[in-house]
């Protein structure tokens, strides 16, 4: 009568077909954010939903699952009710900041306040208590339905040898997902021969082709940059020898010491007057126009649209682009730069000649591991939030006022006896875009009602950015120390509708201002920039206060001259074209292959050509 002591079991068929519905189920659910909550044309997100690779993967997940733990009902439960709650994360982030989940975003589980002010935090604890109470619900009709009373020993020998099994297959499948990127890895195999390309330029478009899973696969972490192909030691010296210069500058150059440098990332400040077919009551920029009239200035191209911020930071700072990221790389900063002692920057070039180097930034200090990053660029400090002693906000906003952040730029000036470089960035403008200001600036035009209202409340608020920096530059026009100045915006804020940004070219929400500024009279004319990259910007200034540059930077600027401005996505050029790398001439791929060997030696690779080309590394001493 065994038979009798035992509980119904599941069917081999409701192992399988059972699986596979949840699985099915569970992949559409995660693919949905991509469909209502991105720019992505017409029906993209139904190519993920319906991507038979995400289902198998969800599907060999919950049957091994099921038989490793032999919760048959709480596991279809956890699966549905986990992606419920994925899903619902993700749709939050991809509707302020046009990105999806990624991997990495795990580091900021411990940073929830900026999660709390998108998100009523009753509704967190609702949804955490739900997924809590199905899974218990499913886990106390697996004790009613499938438990087994008093097993003889050859069942237990046989649950035992299936359980042991499906863990040590799950764990597989983990290990493989980790590192996906590895060579020979049989799911990356797997994942890549159905001949789908991956969207390495946008991971909106990349979880739109190739569904949730297989995205999130991609941005599995990974090497910062490939090796690329050739580099060697001899390689590079040959690179010395075709753009280097006979006498080294650095630290034998004392004229830097004499300027002050700020750098100004203005948080989603971007070109809104560049987009067609609408019209602001008022003019959001009156001061940066009429500066960048009598200065350098113009337009750059962002990394991307809704965020992005950290990659254009790594931009001015290093001289690089992401354009030569390894795939699944979102950030330097979080993928490879944190992990480094030493990484190569204008900031630990301006250390070798007795600079104080600061960071400020009115937020938490440990988004993308800036701490880390920092202190491998050769920062003496960084002050962030809990340090900022100017917090005031503007009428309701709940971002530090970018005033209050400039004010503290000039006590760090003020109270430095040697040449400083203040790499700043301001909060003023980042998303929620909510009714923050009583008076928004109207807007007309061919745009729906929410976009509308929501381009008028930011631009309100980029209006009192422009009048903050014209009193700063004013405060520094009364310096006695030279100062230099480089204000640039990082990117669109997340706030159009799919609908509206679907009428427009899409780098036209990638176009920010930039403006180079001195407090000193200098011989150049004023020039204007069209969509350059971040990564010129320094060299620029160099130009415009008439030091001389450092090899480096020279060829940073040919790069610009002769290539153009160097995307995730292939080139824009100067003649206004996006064009793939394979489209370029053979001097222009030559030049961006030049540019991707150094990239990599100066950061992952040997620096085998930093000491000639830039500066004379050195062992830096660990920041305060």
């Amino acid at each position: 009568m065994k038979a009798d002591r035992l509980k119904r079991r599941p069917t081999s068929i409701d192992l399988l077909f059972g699986s596979l519905l949840v699985a099915v189920l569970c992949n559409v659910i995660l693919n949905i954010p991509v469909g209502i909550g991105t720019v992505s044309t017409g029906m993209l997100w139904m190519l993920g939903a319906i991507d038979f690779r995400g289902i198998i993967f969800l599907w060999l997940l919950l049957m091994l699952f099921r038989l490793a733990t032999s919760l048959h009902v709480a596991s279809r439960m956890l699966f549905i009710s986990l992606s419920m709650l994925i899903s619902a994360t993700n749709y939050i982030k991809i509707s302020y900041l046009q990105i999806p989940l990624l991997p990495s975003d795990i580091e900021f589980l411990g940073e929830m306040d900026l999660f709390v002010q998108l998100v009523n935090p009753w509704l967190l604890v609702f949804a955490v208590a739900a997924l809590v109470s199905a899974v218990s619900a499913g886990f106390l009709a697996d004790l009613r339905l499938f438990k087994t009373a008093k097993p003889d020993g050859r069942e237990v020998k046989k649950t035992t040898a299936i359980r042991i099994l499906a863990t040590i297959c799950l764990v597989s499948i983990g290990l493989a997902s980790l590192k996906f990127h590895s060579v020979n890895n049989p799911l990356r195999y797997a994942v890549e021969s159905t001949g789908k390309g991956w969207a390495a330029w946008s991971q909106i478009d990349n979880a739109g082709i190739n569904g949730f899973i297989a995205a999130t696969l991609y941005n599995m972490p990974t090497t910062g940059m490939r090796i690329p192909e050739g580099y060697s030691e001899k390689r590079m010296r040959e690179l010395v020898d075709e753009y280097g210069k006979d006498a080294m500058l650095s630290a034998a150059d004392k004229s830097n010491e004499e300027w002050n440098i700020v750098l100004i990332l203005s948080e989603s400040v971007g070109e809104i007057r560049h987009v067609p077919n609408i019209s602001l009551s008022s003019n959001p920029f009156p001061n940066l126009d009429q500066l960048t009239e009598e200065n350098w200035g113009g337009t750059l191209l962002a990394d991307q649209y809704g965020s992005g911020t950290s990659n254009m930071e790594f931009q001015v700072l290093t001289g690089g682009s992401t354009g030569f990221f390894a795939p699944g790389v979102s950030s330097a900063y979080q993928s490879y730069l944190a992990d480094l002692t030493e990484a190569p920057s204008l900031s630990g070039w301006l250390k070798t000649i007795d600079y104080r180097v600061i960071g400020m930034l009115p937020d938490e200090r440990g988004r993308y591991k800036r701490p880390m990053v920092y202190e491998a660029m050769g920062f003496d400090e960084f002050e962030s939030l809990d340090r900022f002693r100017y917090d005031k906000k503007i009428e309701r906003n709940t971002f530090v006022a970018d005033s209050e952040v400039f004010a503290g730029v000039l006590e760090s000036i003020e109270s430095t006896s040697g040449p400083l470089l203040a790499n700043v960035l301001t909060m003023q403008n980042h998303v929620p875009i909510n009714d923050w200001y009583q008076e928004p600036i109207k807007v007309s035009g061919e745009v729906d009602e929410l976009t509308g209202k929501r381009i008028g409340m930011w631009s309100r608020g980029l209006e009192y950015s422009d009048q903050a920096l014209k009193e700063f530059l004013d405060e520094l026009e009364t310096l006695n120390e030279p100062t230099a100045v480089i204000y640039y915006g990082d990117h669109f804020p997340g706030i159009m509708s799919k609908e509206f940004l679907n009428k427009h070219d899409p780098l036209t929400f990638r176009t920010t201002p930039v403006l180079l500024w001195s407090n000193r009279e200098n011989d150049s004319e004023p020039q204007v920039f069209s969509r350059i990259s971040a990564s010129t910007l320094v060299p620029h200034l160099y130009q415009m206060l008439g030091l001389e540059l450092p090899p480096y930077y020279e060829f940073l600027l040919r790069i610009e001259r002769e290539v153009g401005t160097v995307l995730r996505e292939g080139v824009y050029t100067n003649r206004g074209e996006l064009l793939r790398f394979e489209d370029l001439n053979s001097a222009q791929q030559k030049l961006l292959n030049d540019y991707q060997l150094i990239q990599y030696d100066f950061s992952l690779g040997q620096r085998f050509a930093l000491d000639e080309l830039w500066y004379k590394w050195q062992p830096m001493a660990p920041a305060s």
